[in-house]
């Protein structure tokens, strides 16, 4: 229970709360969400997996550790991508692993790590494709 800048408070804890809720609703039929309260859809995600698995927080932050793996990767993938070598594409994964704020909030229940994990799947699909797209061959035109 360490938690330096939230003063013992924060969005994990009432999305635990709405995804344990959401969990109970999913597994007695009910799919609404009517009345919950809900902002955005990353507790509606832990909820499924709460339903799925069991309702407990740790299931939520190993989710959250999941994600910052994915993150990791598409980082690795970036680095490849654009031209650097494997050794320097792990180094900088390193970095980014060890980042203060990374781990942080990454062992938390946030949706921070849902949306840099996207947001770097997006840049990846992004520069393969405009790496595909910049290195096609066209055909010469012809004229008759």
């Amino acid at each position: 229970d360490f938690y330096p800048f939230s003063q013992g408070a924060g969005d994990f804890v009432s999305y635990n709360k709405t995804a344990v809720l959401l969990s109970q609703n999913f597994k007695q039929g009910n799919f609404s969400l009517e009345g919950m309260g809900i902002y955005h859809y990353y507790p509606v995600i832990i909820g499924i997996i709460y339903a799925l698995t069991f309702p407990e927080m740790i299931i939520g932050q190993l989710f959250g550790v999941w994600l910052a793996v994915l993150a990791l990767l598409f980082v690795y993938l970036i680095v490849i991508e654009i031209g650097g070598s494997k050794k320097w594409a792990f180094i900088i994964g390193l970095i980014v692993n060890i980042y203060p704020s990374y781990l942080f909030y990454n062992c938390l229940l946030l949706k921070d790590c849902l949306v840099i994990s996207l947001t770097l799947w997006g840049i990846l699909l992004s520069l393969k494709l405009i790496k595909d797209f910049c290195c096609i061959n066209p055909r010469p035109i012809r004229y008759l």
